[in-house]
């Protein structure tokens, strides 16, 4: 749902490179996105109104619309029991993303938030001197949604250092240029 730069750039081609599947059809509101993503990619069937986009015989649903539509496309979902990747931030706000995730759990599919960054070298990098201990100790962690959709976890840690540390950090920064 949707065919913004996200969606065409991120999320179609990872579905048409992705052996087992097939994108079968795109919703988007706007005619000229709607035609690009039709006839310069070969999707077989697009939508603008989102109940023949449900009833075209879709079995998942990749949502990469404006954030503010995000809530309402995974609602649709829901209603017709689909599996949703939805992509971040998943809501606008956390009462919308306790919604969404009951009314997901209420139809029985999963919902996943896209978020591939943190498999990205650089995350993965400073994964790693957090666990070496190289930016300080941890003082707080905290769920701002929950586990409740399978995949769907969203965490923030909050973390601190002692001046010590932050003046090592700082001249080591000087030192290697920035």
């Amino acid at each position: 749902m949707g065919c913004g730069v996200v969606a065409l750039g991120r999320h179609v081609p990872a579905i048409l490179q992705t052996q087992g599947l097939e994108l079968h059809a795109v919703f988007e509101p706007d005619e000229g996105r709607r035609r690009r993503a039709t006839e310069d990619l070969g999707i077989p069937h697009g939508f603008a109104d989102p109940e023949a986009f449900f009833d075209s015989g879709i079995e998942a649903v990749s949502v990469a619309s404006p954030a503010p539509f995000h809530e309402t496309n995974v609602l649709a979902a829901a209603r017709h029991r689909l599996p949703v990747l939805c992509e971040k931030p998943l809501a606008l706000d956390a009462a919308g993303a306790r919604r969404m995730i009951a009314a997901m759990e209420s139809a029985g599919a999963p919902l996943f938030t896209a978020f591939c960054y943190r498999f990205s070298p650089s995350a993965l990098r400073i994964r790693e001197l957090v666990r070496e201990g190289g930016v300080g100790e941890e003082t707080g962690e905290s769920s701002l949604l929950g586990t409740a959709a399978d995949g769907l976890r969203a965490i923030e840690i909050a973390r601190s250092a002692t001046d010590e540390a932050m003046r090592r950090r700082a001249a080591a920064a000087t030192t290697a240029g920035g």
